[in-house]
């Protein structure tokens, strides 16, 4: 699956990406960013600087907030996703393995079964970005084009 988001961004309020996403069907294991300034989108001058990026399976935290157990799994069918077993852990890189190896050969909703856990190398999202010409800017310009025009056209006749 794929998708795209179009944001207007101030520059000087907006300098920095922060994500986060919840990776099931573990209750705890999800993906974010470890500093709010480490991705930045503009330089202190304003200027657009953002360089795409993937997020790999390496880089799945584990909250440390439930045990890694089917046991209150989200998105398995079958399990109630508030009953998983607090852990008082740390948040840390998730071993890949034991997070989602209990979840192996289970049906999800979607029809299908959990297959295996995430390979730590697999690329499991990816960001990109682009500057995107405003459309006031865009009809700013066409004014600006059009006046021109019929300046020069009026000047011709004289």
């Amino acid at each position: 699956a794929s998708g795209s988001l179009t944001l207007s961004l101030d520059p000087m309020r907006n300098r920095y990406l922060s994500y986060g996403a919840m990776v099931v069907p573990s209750n705890d294991a999800f993906l974010g960013n470890e500093s709010p300034t480490i991705i930045e989108l503009f330089d202190a001058n304003g200027d657009f600087i953002a360089q795409n990026f993937a997020i790999l399976g390496s880089q799945i935290w584990d909250a440390g907030t439930e045990v890694n157990q089917l046991l209150g799994a989200a998105y398995i069918v079958g399990e109630d996703a508030s009953a998983g077993v607090t852990e008082n852990g740390m948040v840390q890189l998730a071993d890949l393995s034991q997070q989602f190896s209990a979840y192996v050969g289970s049906a999800v909703p979607s029809g299908g079964t959990f297959q295996s856990a995430p390979s730590a190398t697999a690329p499991l999202a990816a960001f990109s970005f682009a500057v995107v010409p405003e459309p006031a800017a865009l009809s700013l310009a066409a004014v600006s084009v059009a006046v021109v025009s019929a300046r020069r056209r009026s000047r011709r006749r004289d």
